[in-house]
């Protein structure tokens, strides 16, 4: 928010004005729901839709809200901003128009620990004191598809540990260790390659498709600015998916099977 309240002064006002443009507010000026005026979401009612961006925009404001606490308690964390009180120095409106700019460019992977799971308790300790939960949303940032990846693995072998000895070994190491076999890598990856897979089969439209659509300068408005979004979205599941296939490749015995996990974790 800060960089963007520079403007022009901004070293990245250029990266910013085009964020706002191809993501935040989409070709031919047609913003984001999020930014529409409560006559412009009337377009939406009967849809679905509608009833989310509602739940969205208000769950912005509510971090905007928060913005004050986390500043007085985090102070350290704003010392390279020039301004005081964050609310007093960021509207709530520039704050929107940022959000919507990052979250336009992020996609959002949910992974949650098997509640059937006879250590399901020991696990929710694990990821507990590892930072996280035992419902963990990943978020996948364009150009940081590999490193989401990484972060992802540590948490979804967890899955494939069954034997309450190797529990008791994860239990007392400390960070996120679990025993790595050639199986259980193999069926983790596995596991993950299959849902970017579906994820993508579950579009309408390939990205050939979208390029298309996109090449069209008659395009319904609202329809260019549906298809940047979900092209950037498989985007991203794209390069997540390659990521995982070149960490498969890179296996060094491709006879293995993947190990059976009756209580792997849960993708969504």
């Amino acid at each position: 928010m800060y960089e963007k309240k520079q403007g022009k002064k901004s070293f990245w006002y250029p990266y910013i004005r085009e964020l706002d443009r191809q993501r935040g507010r989409g070709q031919l000026a047609v913003e984001s729901p999020l930014l529409w005026s409560e006559e412009e979401l009337a377009y939406l009612t009967g849809s679905p839709t509608k009833a989310e961006v509602l739940e969205r925009a208000e769950g912005i404001k509510r971090e905007y809200n928060e913005l004050d606490t986390v500043w007085f308690m985090a102070g350290s964390l704003f010392q390279q901003y020039p301004y005081d009180i964050p609310t007093e120095a960021f509207p709530f409106e520039i704050f929107k128009q940022a959000f919507v700019a990052v979250q336009s460019c992020v996609v959002h992977l949910q992974a949650a620990l098997n509640t059937e799971d006879p250590q399901y308790q020991d696990k929710r300790l694990v990821v507990q004191r590892n930072g996280k939960l035992s419902v963990q949303v990943f978020h996948v940032y364009a150009g940081k598809e590999k490193e989401a990846v990484s972060d992802m693995l540590p948490y979804l072998r967890l899955g494939y540990v069954s034997d309450p000895s190797e529990m008791q070994s994860v239990l007392s190491s400390q960070g996120p260790v679990c025993p790595v076999s050639p199986c259980m890598e193999r069926a983790v990856l596995a596991q993950l390659a299959d849902y970017f897979n579906r994820r993508l089969a579950g579009y309408l439209t390939t990205l050939n498709e979208d390029e298309s659509l996109l090449s069209d300068p008659n395009l319904n408005p609202r329809r260019r600015v549906a298809t940047e979004l979900v092209r950037l979205e498989k985007k991203i599941l794209h390069a997540c998916l390659q990521a995982t296939t070149e960490l498969i490749d890179e296996l060094p015995d491709h006879t293995v099977s993947p190990c059976p996990a009756p209580y792997a974790l849960l993708l969504k």
